[in-house]
């Protein structure tokens, strides 16, 4: 009886008394293929573009193939969870091929109406074969993918069940230590690029940058090494050195820290308690000593705290801020996912479509376009639908609960399983399972805990090997599954949705207007493949919509039609809309449509506001046109700033910025155009009744918001020199300028103002203390000395401004600053200087300028005039 316990205790942390002769095969290329396939997945981006996840599938096709050879000469275990992979991998491929269009109709009426409707605008009736997919290359590749987790949970099944489980919860911790690294490497540089290659389509933080952009994969990855590194530690027997591990540990913890991922955080605490009391329980079980019990909690204890100093030091303010973030956008996105899935309820919209399908939807700000659920279920449930969504989770629970892993008799075992369940709970609220370098790693350690398991309870039998003809029948339906998966994602060009978004809209700006007639039929003839590869798409029947409205030569209205119909809240949509309302003289639901584009994408205020300032004419137009909230502040503020910049009517700038003061009553922008108006009218002359009083109260109100700005009191010296003060103006502004945060502003406004005094000494004070302030580089100083020149040609000092505009020349020489001498020196009388300064003006042209030609000849016949005189 003791000797049947020994032998379990060492099979359990890896050691057997009496291994089989096959646990003693090694297949080294085996274990080479599946590093490759886990390293080199998080290397490449995650994974995530579909040449990364063809060449994943053929490395898991060999692994799976070398597995399978070996199977035949020594055993492996049963791996009756790779077929739950390898069946969601051909409910994908059923999603994507082509299946009869009255079949579809039949069992997913809104896919086949989706895909039907898309077609409308081409003047196209329906397809007679249709995919259940709504985006069939994107289905395509989570087939390859979903194959390639089961061929590599197979190979790692195997591999475990010969030896141990060492090897896989190894890998993917160094793997996860590796991706640290080379994060953390990328920070210290100051990195742009990943391997300064690669450059992401958005800009991360500059210590985010790594193979995994995402802060909250990038955390889930870690989280999930962390937790295996920690259960090596543990280990009766660790792999290597102990203190190695625990800082290996630690430098994870403390860069899993700093991604500043709130879930991964939280999670990444979570799993440290739980394995620290499953480790408490699992060796008070097992009787050990207390002194090995102490050791345990000491190392777990030194390496956390270890790791959490090297977070505090690493972390910075952006760190801290992002961790107490208390946004919940996600929690929303939630709540738009449900009627997707009511829409889409058996065979969902296809695996890999959510982003093009989820816009019709969309209720949230319309600018974000959102790539996954944020939570794999409701991710599961939009795209593959209720039933598969309820087996998959039902086969995955039972196949990997704990008692069938092996959690209970190693520490190494507990740490990897925690740690996928972990990462299980993280995509609750994230989209880390969508990255195949997440699922890679994944499927290591669940298929190393699954074969480790068969191999304890498996000591005393030997299985049968592999038959042949099961062999051939595996290896072949394997690689007929990979062959047909890369060649369908080859057929539908390799791109996924968003780099047909970029693709297109890159085409769509670089052809040149107006463009010729084959240009616009190879725009089309790309929207037209655009739109065959992804039907629920809002972007591409706006870009032929934009295409139409711009060439004038189709009608755009069926694709603006199209384009809202997928997404509600599509603002570039509704402003084209709009555009095309207000040529065809439907002023209000033009109004209407202007309101909603604002609405719906609060970017594009300063694109509306040109139309909006077009279509308002009284009260009740601006109603109209303004929604009600933040959004609707700024695009009235930009509708009174349009209206001021085109010289409008001033009742009208009034009447928006009292309805802006209405909204906002401590909005500077609109307290300082009505002070800005007010002075123009006593300026010219115009009468203003009140206004002193309104003025300053204006003047208060913006002392009191702005208190250490200057503009209340560039605004008050205006006012002082539209009344004739020009002396007081320019003594406020010397004061002030001194102690507001804004100097040059205000000494530039103060500079202008000293111009009207008949004291050029405090006007050359006014632009020293202004190029003091301002000069801080050549082109700047360049342009303000030349400014300075400017006001003193202005006002009749012809010295004085032929000597900033030398200076000018000399601080930053160009074309600009020698024509202005040039033009200075000519009108003051000085011909000769003229001529030199057109001279090198000359140099710096990239064309020849024949006005130059002509001004050199001029300033020479002048100066002839004056030497024969």
């Amino acid at each position: 009886m003791n000797e049947l316990v020994s032998t379990c205790i060492q099979a359990r942390e890896g050691r057997s008394r009496h291994p089989p002769p096959s646990h003693h095969h090694q297949p080294v290329p085996l274990l080479v293929c599946l590093s490759i396939i886990v390293v080199g997945s998080v290397l490449a981006i995650g994974a995530v573009h579909l040449p990364s996840v063809a060449i994943i599938a053929i490395l898991a096709l060999a692994c799976f193939c070398l597995t399978l050879h070996d199977a035949r000469q020594y055993p492996m275990p049963p791996v009756r969870p790779a077929w739950i992979f390898f069946a969601l991998a051909g409910v994908c491929v059923l999603q994507a091929v082509p299946l009869p269009a009255g079949l579809v109709r039949a069992i997913a009426p809104a896919n086949a109406d989706i895909w039907t409707r898309a077609m409308h605008p081409f003047g196209e009736g329906a397809a007679s074969w249709l995919s259940l997919s709504l985006d069939p290359g994107a289905t395509w590749g989570e087939a390859l993918r979903w194959s390639s987790y089961g061929m590599v949970f197979t190979a790692s099944a195997s591999w475990a069940y010969r030896r141990n489980a060492r090897f896989g919860v190894t890998l993917v911790f160094l793997s996860a230590l590796l991706a640290s690294l080379v994060t953390l490497s990328h920070g210290l540089v100051g990195a742009e690029r990943v391997f300064g290659l690669y450059e992401p389509s958005f800009k991360p933080s500059p210590w985010y940058l790594g193979p995994l952009l995402n802060p909250n994969n990038f955390a889930g990855y870690t989280n999930l090494g962390a937790l295996c590194g920690l259960g090596l530690l543990l280990a009766t027997k660790p792999i290597a050195p102990r203190w190695t591990i625990a800082i290996a540990v630690a430098l994870i913890l403390g860069i899993n820290v700093t991604s500043a991922s709130r879930g991964g955080v939280l999670l990444l605490l979570i799993g440290l308690a739980s394995l620290a009391l499953t480790v408490e329980f699992t060796r008070q079980r097992r009787a050990q000593s207390k002194v090995a019990l102490r050791r345990s909690r000491m190392v777990l204890s030194a390496t956390v705290a270890f790791g959490v100093a090297l977070a505090t030091l690493g972390a910075s303010r952006q760190t801290w801020s992002a961790l107490y973030d208390d946004k919940l956008d996600k929690l929303i996105l939630l709540r738009d996912v449900v009627p997707l899935v009511r829409d889409h309820p058996w065979f969902g919209v296809g695996r890999g479509a959510f982003e093009s399908a989820f816009p019709a939807y969309q209720k949230a700000f319309g600018g974000t376009v959102y790539t996954h659920a944020e939570n794999f279920l409701a991710q599961w449930l939009a795209e593959w639908g209720l039933p598969i969504t309820i087996i998959a989770v039902i086969a995955f629970a039972r196949a990997f609960r704990p008692s069938r892993m092996g959690v209970g008799g190693s520490t190494i075992n507990a740490g990897a399983y925690i740690g996928v369940m972990i990462l299980l709970l993280h995509n609750m609220v994230d989209l880390g399972l969508e990255i195949p370098a997440l699922c890679l790693a994944a499927s290591v350690v669940l298929g190393t805990l699954w074969g480790d398991a068969r191999r304890i309870a498996s000591l005393n039998t030997e299985p049968q090997p592999l038959s042949l003809r099961s062999f051939r029948l595996a290896t072949g339906a394997a690689t007929i599954t990979v062959l047909v998966g890369i060649g369908m994602l080859a057929h539908h060009g390799w791109t996924d949705v968003a780099a047909d978004r970029l693709s297109l809209s890159a085409d769509f700006r670089r052809a040149a207007r107006p463009r010729s007639p084959a240009v616009r039929q190879a725009l089309r003839k790309a929207i037209r493949l655009a739109v065959s590869r992804h039907p629920a798409e809002p972007y591409f029947p706006l870009i032929a919509a934009s295409l139409a409205w711009q060439e004038r030569d189709a009608e755009p209205m069926p694709w603006i039609q199209r384009s809202l119909e997928r997404s509600l809240v599509n603002g570039k949509a509704h402003l084209l809309l709009a555009h095309l309302l207000t040529k065809r003289g439907a002023r209000s639901q033009a109004q209407l449509e202007v309101r909603l584009a604002v609405s719906a994408d609060p970017t594009l205020v300063s694109n509306a506001a040109p139309l909006g300032a077009t279509l308002l004419e009284t009260k009740e137009d601006l109603a109209a046109l303004v929604p009600a909230g933040e959004q609707g502040t700024i695009f009235v503020d930009l509708l009174a700033e349009t209206l001021k910049q085109r010289g409008g009517n001033e009742k009208l700038v009034a009447l928006v910025d009292k309805d802006i003061l209405t909204r906002d009553p401590m909005h500077v922008r609109a307290h300082g155009r009505r002070v800005a108006a007010m002075t123009a009218k006593v300026k010219n002359g115009k009468p203003c009744p009140n206004c002193e009083a309104d003025v300053e109260g204006h003047l208060a109100t913006i002392a009191q918001i702005e208190t250490t700005r200057s503009t209340g009191d560039r605004l008050r010296a205006g006012w002082l020199l539209a009344r004739g003060q020009a002396n007081a103006a320019e003594k406020l502004l010397a004061k002030r300028c001194e102690v507001v945060d804004d100097i040059i502003p205000c000494l530039t406004k103060r500079a202008a103002i000293a111009t009207e005094l008949d004291d050029p000494k405090r006007f050359l004070a006014a632009s020293r203390a202004l190029l003091a302030a301002a000069c801080i580089d050549a082109p700047r100083c360049a342009h303000l000395v030349g400014w300075i020149g400017d006001l003193h040609r202005k006002a009749g000092r012809h010295g004085a401004a032929l000597t900033a505009y030398r200076r000018a020349c000399r601080e930053a020489p160009s074309h600009k600053t020698w024509m202005r001498l040039g033009d200075a020196a000519a009108e003051f009388g000085m011909y000769a200087e003229a001529i030199e300064a057109y001279r090198k003006a000359r140099r710096f042209a990239t064309t020849d300028d024949p006005d130059i030609t002509e001004r050199i000849e001029k300033m020479r016949r002048q100066l002839g005039r004056r030497l024969l005189r």
